[in-house]
């Protein structure tokens, strides 16, 4: 059935708004072809109305009538709407239509507008992924040794980190937590490895063809650390990364180390599918179990993810990797759980980073920068989350602040981005009167200001309720910085005897010991001697060689 023109004389140009509303609404009913109808009358009534032309082009782009909704959404940045709006939606319709350098010419234009930042990751890591590479292993400086042979290839996988960097597709990429780990540990194997061919290797797994794709890391490590060829930009360089992927099929014997928790639901599929066809290996670094033993500070989804990730890598893992001896217990319980027995599990500790000395007046330069000149501080780092413990230490700066005098009692520098279930902590701190409790928040802290800010503390606070390992206590250790942390066993092992600690749920605990360190100096001073004569540093460095060691040996 035709439905007829509207007579654009019939009723006022006034009309143009209600029957594009009205179009809108039938449009998100899913009811196409009278949503048309009525946002051509909305356009007829109005040319001029963008809004209107906008919509028309969803329409259109809905009923894949393509060509003509990219001259609705032209006609719209024609008639005044945004033109990123205009542009994005240009891009989904070339996307569409299997023109990809199109689409990518129009995403490199909208990849640094932080509102269509996330968007365009999506689209990324589908559409204009929907090519299988067809190159060999070679192409990317990987040497694949002959079938049968032993030992077999090692591949680290680097999806988590580049989906992490893909979605964090901002001008700077900072990596925390446990990408902060992939991103040490992936940066010393990429150090480690011969300038030619190399039988380490560097995995992505596909989210179009669903294959583990072989990938230049080089690459990776310039987009996280800035090194952007000139006339390039970050989403150019992520789409080059995966373009200039190698095909996997062919790699026998292999040993695939996972070093995060894979996202895509078929990820386990196909490491099953290259263990019998190709007698690969699967070796998964776990972290922490905490979505299993502390759900509360999780959200439900995450939780089923990482519920979903044990029972899947009890099936199909040959070795797995934790960093302390309470973490293997506990992966041990839950593996148990999922009915594996006896699993094989090396424990191989973290370490931390070269401390680097300042250059003359640098850190001055900076501290005054950050707006710390002459500020004494208690450094606290970590992302702003419920169970690192924020609350207890804000608590603890107002009773020491309260009790001593705000002036009498350093400042607490949280530095971390914004976490989740925080809300009303986030709230208080900026309404907080730093004047009469000295705590500030400070995010987006790069690399060479959080060197400097460990280098010039007075000591460092730690009070998580639950941790995988706790990397900013040996972090501070490395300064030889006094650290006050939760008496966790996994901070425990961690921080060995060389930390004081406290009850992370007694805030009367962490005062006292607080004010030991603070009103004590010939206490910290032992403290700082005795972490700078005993404090054996371990490097990442270090940890990337016993893992490779222990992936091939096991």
């Amino acid at each position: 059935m035709k439905h007829p023109k509207p007579n654009r004389s019939a009723l006022p140009r006034t009309m143009s708004p209600v029957l594009q509303g009205l179009g809108w609404k039938l449009l998100a009913a899913r009811k196409l072809r009278p949503a048309a109808w009525l946002l051509r009358a909305a356009i007829a009534f109005d040319p001029a109305n963008p809004e209107a032309w906008l919509i028309y082009g969803h329409c259109l782009k809905e009923r894949r009538r393509l060509k003509e909704a990219e001259a609705a959404y032209r006609m719209a940045r024609r008639r005044g709407y945004g033109d990123a709006e205009c542009d994005f939606q240009i891009g989904q319709v070339a996307t569409m239509t299997g023109n990809r350098a199109k689409a990518l010419r129009v995403y490199r234009l909208l990849a640094d507008n932080e509102h269509y930042a996330s968007s365009i990751a999506e689209l990324f890591l589908t559409g204009l992924l929907a090519h299988d590479p067809l190159r060999g292993p070679e192409a990317v400086g990987f040497r694949s040794d002959p079938p049968g042979s032993e030992p077999g290839a090692v591949l680290y996988d680097v999806t988590d980190l580049t989906d992490h960097a893909v979605r964090t597709n901002t001008g700077t990429y900072t990596v925390t937590g446990i990408q902060r780990v992939q991103f040490e540990l992936l940066g010393r194997t990429v150090a480690g490895t011969d300038a030619g061919k190399s039988t380490t290797g560097y995995v992505f797994f596909h989210p179009v063809a669903l294959r583990f794709v072989l990938v230049d890391p080089q690459r990776l490590f310039d987009l996280a650390n800035g090194r952007i060829t000139a006339g390039t930009t970050r989403f150019e360089t992520q789409v080059a990364m995966m373009e200039d992927g190698a095909s996997c099929e062919g790699l026998q014997n292999a040993c695939l180390v996972n070093l995060g928790v894979p996202a895509n639901p078929a990820y386990f599929g196909e490491v099953s599918r290259m263990r019998g066809r190709n007698g690969w290996k699967q070796v998964s670094l776990v972290h922490d179990c905490l979505p299993l033993t502390n759900p509360e500070y999780f959200d439900q989804l995450t939780a089923d993810r990482f519920r979903s990730f044990i029972r899947q890598s009890a099936a199909c893992t040959d070795l797995f990797l934790t960093s302390t001896q309470a973490t293997r217990r506990r992966l041990i319980d839950a593996l148990k759980a999922e009915g594996r027995a006896d699993p094989n599990i090396s424990v191989v500790p973290f370490g931390s980073n070269n401390t680097v000395p300042p250059q003359p007046g640098a850190d001055e330069l900076a501290l005054e920068r950050l707006g710390l000149a002459g500020t004494e501080y208690v450094l606290f780092v970590s992302t702003l989350e419920i169970r690192k413990n924020h609350r207890l230490a804000l608590e603890c700066w107002k009773a020491l602040a309260q009790r001593h005098g705000p002036g009498a009692v350093p400042q607490l520098l949280l530095v971390g981005r914004m976490g989740w279930m925080v809300e009303d902590l986030v709230r208080e701190l900026g309404e907080l009167d730093v004047d009469k409790v000295p705590v500030r928040h400070l995010q987006g802290i790069g690399d060479d200001d959080l060197n400097v800010l460990y280098r010039n503390c007075v000591f460092t606070l730690y009070p998580s309720l639950a941790e995988g390992w706790g990397l900013p206590v040996t972090e501070s250790l490395s300064w030889s910085k006094p650290v006050l942390a939760s008496s966790l066993e996994v901070i425990c092992e961690a921080g060995g005897d060389l930390i004081d600690y406290a009850d992370p749920r007694s805030l009367e605990s962490f005062i006292e010991v607080a004010e030991l360190l603070l009103f004590d100096p010939g206490y910290r001073a032992s403290r700082e001697a005795r972490i700078a004569s005993n404090y054996v540093r371990r490097t990442w460095s270090d940890v990337a060689r016993d893992i490779d060691r222990v992936v091939r040996t096991n």
